[in-house]
């Protein structure tokens, strides 16, 4: 399981930074007013793809902890590296990029989710050696 989620801003704009804390902050005090997310929730109830940032955001925080923003720090960065695992020192991303990375515009989360789907591809010689 993740803790942190990534989350892209829908804008360079720091105000958009900020948008991102003060909702996941609303989230998680509880002053959203619903109660703190949790994955029994969302089972048979999927949240709409074009909801709320808030909406969209409360179903991808269910039973995590932790917003990662991708701010102006990770924007100008070369290289992104991003550990996953449960245990110490276990770097494999073996799930789908798309159970860990919000985009608080939903348009992009569409495009971005409809771009890896048709164009990325991992070779054949990977997929038989894992």
């Amino acid at each position: 399981e993740t803790e942190c989620v990534l989350a892209i801003p829908s804008s360079t704009d720091p105000e958009s930074i900020i948008d991102l804390e003060n909702t996941f902050n609303s989230i998680m005090d509880g002053s959203y007013g619903k109660p703190r997310p949790k994955l029994d929730e969302f089972i048979d109830n999927p949240t709409s793809v074009n909801a709320t940032m808030a909406e969209r955001m409360r179903e991808m925080l269910a039973d995590r902890k932790r917003l990662c923003i991708y701010d102006k720090e990770l924007q100008t960065s070369k290289l992104i590296h991003i550990k996953s695992g449960i245990w110490e020192g276990e770097f494999r991303l073996l799930t789908h990029f798309y159970a860990f990375v919000f985009f608080a515009d939903w348009k992009q989360d569409l495009w971005s989710k409809r771009f890896v789907r048709d164009h990325l591809r991992l070779r054949d010689e990977i997929m038989c050696a894992a």
